[in-house]
């Protein structure tokens, strides 16, 4: 069913426009043939209106029925490496060894979940431990600890001798091992 719908601004639509040598019956005609256009208009504004409202309700059926499925994505499938920001977090945390950020990796890959939530994990964390502890023990240092009684690791005197700083957790001995350092640096003579 096609419909030719008038358009408003055509070269071929009567002068409705009441002009001053106009009468009485010419201007009930003129309002009386507005009255008809605007009712066919109305009617043709009805159907518009319908017709819209039915192709909306179509279009909702058809996206339903073939939109797409979307994948959960991956927090790492972009890139299998960890970007810079995400090793900096790790370091700051005091996590530096390659086997451990392949763990964390292995555990982001596996859950989806990202790298700040799978560091909170109770699991990762005493794997991490667990890991950390094999790892000196491998090497022969001992862990240290409070009830040891003078641990050597503790010492200032310990890591100058090494020429080394101590691990990132023992922040308050790295200080105090830079400081001796430029006591000694000073005090040398030139």
């Amino acid at each position: 069913m096609t419909e030719q719908i008038e358009n408003l601004d055509s070269s071929n639509e009567e002068n409705y426009a009441i002009e001053e040598n106009d009468d009485i019956d010419a201007i009930k005609e003129k309002f009386q043939k507005l009255s008809e256009r605007d009712k066919k208009n109305s009617e043709a504004n009805k159907h518009l209106f319908e017709r819209a409202k039915k192709s909306e309700g179509e279009l909702k059926e058809f996206k339903g029925k073939y939109e797409p499925e979307k994948k959960p994505e991956a927090k790492l499938e972009k890139s299998e490496e960890m970007d810079y920001g995400q090793l900096a977090f790790l370091s700051a945390k005091g996590i530096e060894e390659d086997a451990d950020i392949e763990f964390i990796k292995g555990i982001m890959k596996k859950t989806g979940e990202e790298l700040k939530s799978v560091i909170k994990d109770e699991f990762v964390q005493s794997k991490l431990k667990r890991m950390k502890e094999e790892r000196e023990a491998e090497k022969g240092i001992p862990a240290t600890s409070k009830r040891s009684g003078g641990n050597a690791r503790d010492t200032v005197a310990y890591w100058i001798a090494k020429g080394e700083l101590p691990p990132a957790e023992m922040k308050e001995l790295r200080k105090q091992v830079v400081n001796e350092k430029i006591r000694i640096d000073r005090e040398r003579p030139r």
